[in-house]
């Protein structure tokens, strides 16, 4: 897979993670959680992209992005460039 133009492919963290505090709570999801961005990491880039590469952990809007379902427990989503709001 080899993306085209100014675009890169990403794999999303998985959302459904349970966040635990240091204290060992089980913190549950507010409504501030509904509009915190994704994350991902990319898992390739297109050929004139210099900055950012393969491996590079990216935060993007939740909703960005193209899904595109490789197989039953893999989606890769195809974001352009300028959705990617920071590289970690």
């Amino acid at each position: 897979m080899k993306p085209m133009s100014d675009k890169i492919l990403v794999i999303k963290e998985d959302e459904n993670k349970e966040q635990i505090s240091k204290g060992g709570i089980i913190l549950g999801k507010s409504k501030e959680t509904d509009k915190t961005p994704a994350r991902g990491k990319v898992v390739e880039v297109a050929d004139n992209i210099s900055d950012l590469s393969v491996g590079d952990t990216v935060v993007f809007g939740k909703y960005a992005g193209i899904p595109v379902v490789l197989d039953e427990t893999t989606t890769v989503f195809v974001l352009d460039k300028s959705e990617v709001l920071m590289i970690l």
